[in-house]
């Protein structure tokens, strides 16, 4: 607490807080101001161990006279009058004030002496005024003292240091002297005071809408996580939520304190929702749900959990009309029908079309073990011959003695027939179905004839040393081999083989070897009709021979045919060899009419590129052929076999009939080398009536011209 002085009457007045300890120390009798006039009692040895105003008198400090000496009255001084108090001297009990009847008052600013002015005739002194004493003390009631004009002692008393107070020497008035923000002229806050000494209380704040003030100072209207709120009344409410939450439990605490659900409007009662009309909620609103995507809301029957009828709707809302049925068994349900249901069309159940059910047959004709048409009765008109679903393989059921083998889809994939006992067919159930390897092995005594007809293998091996038998391979289809050898291997007697194609095959022996058909020691062979193409020899051998990209045959004892072939693209690389078809030493009858060789290469011998012969060929023959876009001579070594009406391309060879001339194929970017419209090589092959066209005009060279076979 700041000090604060006040003169009186010329003696200075200390007060505040040193003055106010002072008073608490003059209560228990060690006072040490200097200007009391109270009575002292403190120890001393000497008058300069006595404040001012006293002196030392038997061991004790005593007030001295008002004029400040101690004058000699001819009485002892224990027995001398006590002099009258100073006014506004710091007291604690009335005897601490000097005369008896001088009392100790208690003012505003502390207890202070007073003076007698009712008995003692003396004025009172400057700034003081004879006063009857109010503050309530016992033996105090009634009393006249001198006490001072303002009723304070000090200037300013300003206990909250706030530097107003009461007195002139305050800035202004103070309404609460222990508040240090409370005088007149401060800023009135809202608690419950009178802040700027007006009389009136939190002026300027009304509790019932002040949303920092709601219905009382402090109490701020502002619950948690909420976007809105207004003080009604005095009463704090939301207003606004943020967007998706929602005041769900009531609790002005907690805010908007839930995230809202969403709801869908549903009309028919069913449950289900319009997932377009909605409402965010804490509960769901009546006619509202929490289910949505009701594809009908205005169908009870019509929603997500209804079963699908077949009624041309979409009862379960799944955006198909009349899916995930449960139809009713078809009128048929035998055989391969078993299990048949009705389908669902136009809103109705009809009878379903079985020709799309697996393995029916209108007109059963597989031989399978099935029911296939549904009758109750399967393969009646079976063949008995099948192979798998009779035989285990081919072999047994040759030696069953049947003519005709049938051969499923599901047979062993490798195949052998070893001296059948009869005459045998092999065929397809149905298609071309894919096998591995076949090979059929014919000794002496045996059957006379072996036909395979219409099926695929990656490879075939035939052996027959039975000069009165035959093996026919008609129709067969060998691709996409990779092997050591030929594919096809040929050996023996009354060998065909016709309207088959052989293409896309690689072999890797660089000795003895062909990228597609091998013939060896092949007597009475004949190769009819196929197409032999875009085979190859690939090797690693050094010196590699007797190769051949299409064809080799070889054999002193070899003799045949190739009649009306395609040989198109194959491809070699050896000096000894060639890039369609090789002849090796010792063959000499070989007749090579109506074929065409097109586009086959031998990289180390340009020279062969179509036709290589290591011998002379003396009894074979060259006719109605073409031979075109490929490298050398088309016919290397062959020397004695004659050329004749065949279309070369480059110098055309000695002999009758031959021509140097484009063929015009049709389409040979497309693999088509059928003879175009005004091409010379119509009618321009061999005129014996014998080898005739089709149509019996005159012989076309190449592979599409010459008679059926």
């Amino acid at each position: 607490m700041k000090e604060q002085t006040h003169t009186l009457r010329g003696t200075p007045i200390a007060l505040g807080l040193g003055l106010m300890m002072m008073i608490t120390a003059a209560g228990c009798g060690s006072s040490t101001d200097d200007t009391a006039g109270g009575v002292g009692t403190e120890d001393c040895e000497r008058d300069s161990d006595c404040p001012t105003n006293r002196r030392c008198s038997g061991g004790s400090c005593v007030l001295m006279s008002t004029s400040g000496s101690d004058r000699d009255t001819g009485m002892d001084e224990e027995d001398a009058p006590p002099s009258p108090a100073t006014v506004c001297t710091a007291c604690d009990t009335d005897g601490a004030c000097g005369r008896e009847t001088d009392l100790c008052v208690a003012l505003i600013d502390g207890a202070v002496c007073g003076r007698d002015c009712g008995e003692d005739p003396e004025p009172c002194p400057d700034g003081t005024t004879c006063q009857e004493v109010m503050d309530g003390r016992p033996g105090h009631e009634g009393k006249l003292q001198c006490l001072p004009t303002i009723g304070q002692c000090t200037d300013c008393y300003d206990p909250d240091d706030d530097d107003r107070g009461s007195g002139p020497g305050c800035r202004a008035t103070d309404c609460d002297q222990d508040d240090p923000n409370t005088y007149e002229g401060a800023e009135e806050v809202c608690d419950e005071k009178d802040n700027d000494c007006d009389d009136d209380v939190d002026e300027g704040f009304d509790l019932m809408v002040d949303l920092d003030h709601c219905g009382g100072c402090g109490q701020a209207c502002a619950p948690p996580n909420t976007q809105e709120a207004a003080c009604v009344e005095g009463a704090c409410e939301i207003v606004a939520c943020p967007e998706g939450f929602g005041d769900c439990d009531g609790r002005l605490e907690t805010g908007c304190e839930a995230s809202l659900r969403v709801f869908y409007l549903d009309s028919d009662g069913d449950r289900f929702g319009d997932r377009l009309q909605t409402v965010s909620a804490c509960e769901a609103p009546d006619d509202y749900v929490s289910q949505p995507n009701d594809c009908d809301d205005s169908n009870p029957d019509i929603n997500p959990a209804e079963r699908e009828e077949c009624d041309g709707l979409d009862n379960d809302c799944s955006t198909v009309v009349d899916d995930n049925l449960d139809p009713p068994l078809a009128a048929i349900t035998t055989g391969v029908c078993r299990g048949a249901t009705k389908v669902c069309r136009d809103g109705e159940y009809v009878e379903p079309d079985y020709n799309e059910l697996p393995d029916y047959e209108p007109i059963e004709s597989s031989c399978d073990g099935l029911d296939n048409d549904c009758d109750g009765q399967a393969d009646l008109d079976c063949d008995p011959c099948l192979v798998p679903l009779f035989f285990a393989t081919i072999q047994e059921a040759a030696e069953a003695r049947c003519s005709t083998i049938t051969i499923q889809a599901n047979a062993p994939r490798n195949m052998q027939l070893t001296n059948p006992p009869e005459a045998v067919t092999l065929r397809p159930e149905r298609g071309q179905p894919a096998f591995g390897t076949l090979t059929i092995q014919l000794d002496d005594g045996g059957s006379q004839l072996v036909r395979v007809s219409t099926m695929a293998f990656e490879q075939v091996l035939v052996t027959n040393f039975n000069p009165t038998a035959q093996v026919i391979l008609d129709r067969l289809r060998v691709a996409g081999t990779r092997s050591f050898a030929a594919p096809i291997s040929l050996t023996g007697y009354g060998l065909t083989l016709r309207n088959s194609t052989v293409e896309d095959n690689e072999a890797t022996s660089g000795l003895n070897s062909s990228g597609a058909i091998s013939l060896n020691v092949a007597i009475g062979f004949s190769l009819e009709r196929n197409i032999v193409r875009n085979n190859r020899v690939a090797h690693n051998e050094v010196t590699p021979s007797r190769i051949a990209g299409a064809l080799l045959i070889q054999d002193s004892e070899s003799r045949g045919r190739l009649i009306g072939n395609l040989f198109a693209g194959n491809g070699a690389n050896a000096n000894e060899g060639a890039g369609a078809i090789y002849i090796d030493e010792g063959v000499s009858d070989v007749t090579l009419r109506n074929n065409t060789l097109v586009g086959n290469t031998n990289a180390l011998n340009m020279q062969a590129s179509a036709v290589a012969c290591a011998g002379e060929l003396s009894s074979g023959l060259f006719s109605s052929n073409i031979m075109w876009d490929q490298t050398g001579r088309h016919v290397f070594g062959c020397d004695q076999a004659p050329i004749q009406f065949s279309l070369h391309q480059g110098d055309a060879p000695e002999g009758t009939g031959n021509l140097n001339a484009d063929p015009l194929f049709a389409d040979p970017d497309n693999g088509d080398y059928a003879l175009g419209e005004g091409s010379p090589a119509i009618n321009a092959g061999d005129p014996s009536a014998t080898w005739n066209d089709v149509d019996g005009s005159r012989n076309d060279m190449g592979h599409t011209g010459g008679p059926q076979l």
